[in-house]
């Protein structure tokens, strides 16, 4: 008897059953095709001290990884949107590059950015975001959430002539801690 063929043991969960819950935000995921996403991960530094001629290692502080979205880049048929306006909007939404805030030639005024806060990064997600794993009747499995977390990085994929793949547009996400709540077997 294989191990796959015990009724016993719960299914393994796959990597193509999830969805991310943008919490309280701007960004409707169920808009734009995602791709693939980075489950949370962290480090744990060591420090080492001598001790007479012994090296010993200690546990340091943890420090959480940033996650990787990648979404296909499209337009939306609900309002002709593009994820990469979208995206845009929500960076000038929370205080960041405003591409008309430039002076006009033979102006001198200064320009006022007021810098990014983590209040305002944090906008576009709400206090945190969800990955959330299902099953294959879509109950959910696992949900691990990603508390303030806000953009660190766009990168609006690239062109190429030679190619007839899709345009990757890929977030980098930084947050502070994570959670995860499991589904009761």
């Amino acid at each position: 008897m294989s191990f796959w063929n015990n009724s016993f043991l719960p299914e393994p969960l796959r990597q193509y059953r999830w969805y991310i819950n943008f919490t309280d935000n701007g960004l409707d995921s169920s808009q734009f095709a995602l791709k693939s996403c980075d489950k949370p991960s962290f480090d744990i530094n060591v420090t080492e001290h001598t001790l007479l001629n012994n090296v010993h290692k200690y546990p340091g502080i943890l420090k959480w990884k940033p996650i990787n979205v990648k979404f296909a880049s499209v337009v939306s048929r609900k309002g002709n949107l593009s994820l990469s306006s979208v995206l845009q909007n929500l960076i000038i939404a929370v205080g960041g590059y405003q591409p008309n805030n430039q002076p006009q030639a033979g102006e001198t005024s200064e320009i006022l950015n007021p810098g990014l806060s983590k209040t305002f990064s944090s906008l576009p997600f709400g206090s945190k975001l969800e990955l959330i794993q299902i099953d294959e009747n879509g109950n959910i499995l696992e949900t691990w959430s990603l508390i303030n977390p806000f953009i660190s990085n766009i990168d609006y994929g690239k062109l190429d002539y030679a190619s007839d793949e899709f345009v990757d547009v890929s977030l980098t996400i930084t947050y502070d801690y994570a959670t995860v709540v499991n589904k009761d077997i």
